[in-house]
């Protein structure tokens, strides 16, 4: 209280002398005089508190208003974006699909005539890695990616709530 009491006092001759010279006796400060300051600046606290709280409440208010406004359309151009992503990763998986097939047809086609000539050591391993892995990777992710497609689709809701709650969860 003592350190209090020393600030106010230093306060009040600073704002004194800022004010220059008055015709009025010089202020004696007592704990009344130090009561009153501490209460206005208690008050001026309360009130500057009370219009932040009403402003905040404001902008909260407008802010509510805007995402009802624009959710409805936020929610529409999500599911669109989540459904050309998984359409894009679904031709392209079957774009990897339909090059594994042909790979794997063209070199064991290539073997079936030539393995006399050149032997089967090759080929074999050829239309295995350029052939029937990428086939299966790509029947792997179209399988994975066309349940997003279909889910979007015929039931958007639900995806949506899934989404919310794999984020939730994750």
């Amino acid at each position: 209280m003592k350190k209090l009491t020393i600030a106010l006092s230093i306060l009040t001759l600073s704002f004194a002398a800022y004010a220059g010279p008055t015709n009025a006796a010089p202020t004696i400060l007592t704990n009344t005089n130090i009561q009153n300051a501490i209460s206005g600046i208690l008050m001026g606290v309360k009130d500057a508190g009370g219009e932040v709280f009403n402003a905040s409440k404001d902008v909260i208010a407008g802010g509510i208003d805007l995402v009802k406004t624009q959710a409805p359309e936020l929610i529409t151009e999500f599911l669109k974006w989540k459904f050309t992503e998984a359409m894009i990763w679904f031709i392209f998986s079957l774009t990897l699909l339909t090059a594994g097939i042909i790979a794997a047809v063209k070199f064991f086609t290539y073997y079936n005539k030539h393995s006399r000539e050149y032997g089967s050591k090759g080929y074999i391993l050829g239309g295995v890695l350029f052939g029937i892995l990428p086939a299966i990777a790509g029947l792997i992710m179209s399988v994975c990616n066309i349940f997003p497609v279909i889910q979007i689709w015929i039931a958007p809701k639900i995806y949506l709530l899934e989404y919310v709650m794999a984020r939730i969860h994750n």
